[in-house]
């Protein structure tokens, strides 16, 4: 009956230690993919609004902040039927900006699914925007690099 007892805590207090040791782990990877070694032309906040048109008389659409810094990237989708605030990852690519989905922090999860969540291009000083977040409903028309967002 002790040897058992004693297994049992042990069991119970490694159970206890590993437990313990995935949150740390997860922060860990979490915080070495936060690393973002980019140009600074990327660092900024960029922000676009993507209409629906009138609804029930009223005008609906929805606002797009990407905010990028040197530690960090997330992405808050705010208005008409969405919201979702998620954490992203970067990659360059000569003059693409590719985030991909890392963890959501809050609002709708559909931007685990798309990877790349967003492609941000660059050309001759404006910036433009491909996303699956933007449905085929949006009366905003894309251009010929995806649609334009505004870098403050």
């Amino acid at each position: 009956m002790k040897k058992t007892l004693v297994i049992t805590a042990i069991l119970f207090c490694l159970q206890l230690v590993i437990c313990q040791q995935k949150p740390k782990e997860n922060q860990e990877k979490e915080a070495k993919l936060q690393k973002i070694k980019l140009p600074n032309k990327w660092i900024g906040k960029y922000s676009t609004y993507f209409s629906y048109g009138k609804i029930g008389g009223e005008k609906a659409g929805w606002n797009l902040d990407i905010e990028i810094s040197k530690d960090s990237i997330t992405a808050i989708g705010d208005g008409y039927q969405i919201g979702f605030k998620d954490l992203l990852t970067a990659k360059e690519n000569n003059n693409e900006l590719v985030l991909n989905h890392l963890k959501n922090i809050d609002g709708y999860k559909l931007g685990a699914k798309m990877n790349p969540e967003f492609i941000l291009i660059e050309d001759k000083g404006k910036y433009f925007i491909k996303t699956k977040w933007i449905d085929n409903d949006i009366v905003t028309k894309s251009k010929e690099f995806g649609y334009e967002i505004i870098k403050q």
